[in-house]
């Protein structure tokens, strides 16, 4: 199995810049890594990827020396595994709202002792078990793939002392859209309840020693994450499409 550098950049303390994406483009994934992105996430809970279709962008982020990540779209075992197999690094479980969801992923994601994964030694991401043992390969995954948990709601805020407890969650995000949507405000991230009590959540994940994700929409909020003590920092590809688009634009005889 691969080491893990974004894994390894994070434990010393250094902010990793990644990015996203749904689209489901290896040279896409290529391009991104030439421009020095270090980690990416594929999006499989709002876009129709598949194991099997993900394994080619595995291999695009592999080729550009891009560590592969992956947000599923449900806290489910079978959902997970088939993702890890094929060589995720990372795994965005969403909706975990209580300390039970994240051990529960948690259990998806990890082998025993520290988890429940299905002992599979001779995937994709096992290099066929052709270049360790099955105990090697079981201790070295445990090592190397990251689990981010996404707390998208108010339950999950008021959870988040309880979720932050649980052994084996590395990452935490905090999703604004959806915990304005559970507070009534449909849309309205920017609405100050909203961003007050996502501030206080940021505070207290920085506070706990887990790492602080930041989904950014360019480099000044990508500075400003920084600042507030967030390390794992994305944007998005249609972000960074959707600016360019616009400011070429911007001023052109039509």
């Amino acid at each position: 199995m691969k080491t893990n550098p974004v894994r390894q950049k994070l434990a010393s303390g250094k902010p990793v810049y990644g990015f996203y994406t749904s689209f489901n483009s290896p040279d896409l994934l290529e391009f991104c890594g030439h421009l020095n992105f270090e980690w990416c996430w594929l999006d499989a809970e709002h876009a129709p990827l598949t194991p099997e279709t993900a394994a080619h962008l595995v291999r695009a982020c592999e080729t550009a020396g891009v560590v592969p990540m992956l947000r599923v779209a449900e806290n489910d075992p079978k959902h997970i595994l088939g993702f890890l197999e094929i060589g995720m690094m990372g795994i965005e479980v969403p909706h975990i709202d209580t300390a039970d969801d994240a051990r529960r992923a948690v259990d998806a994601i990890r082998y025993a002792p520290h988890g429940r994964r299905g002992a599979g030694s001779q995937t994709r991401a096992a290099n066929f078990g052709l270049t360790q043992t099955a105990p090697e390969y079981f201790a070295q995954a445990n090592r190397e793939v990251l689990f981010i948990a996404l707390v998208e709601s108010k339950t999950g805020f008021d959870s988040l002392a309880e979720i932050l407890a649980v052994d084996g969650v590395d990452v935490i995000a905090l999703g604004s859209g959806d915990l304005a949507m559970s507070m009534g405000l449909p849309g309205q991230v920017g609405h100050p309840t909203v961003q007050a009590m996502v501030r206080r959540a940021e505070e207290q994940v920085v506070a706990s020693g887990k790492t602080l994700e930041a989904l950014v929409a360019n480099a000044e909020e990508a500075r400003a994450a920084v600042a507030r003590g967030a390390r794992f920092i994305s944007i998005g590809v249609s972000t960074m499409l959707r600016s360019a688009g616009r400011s070429f634009f911007e001023g052109l005889p039509i």
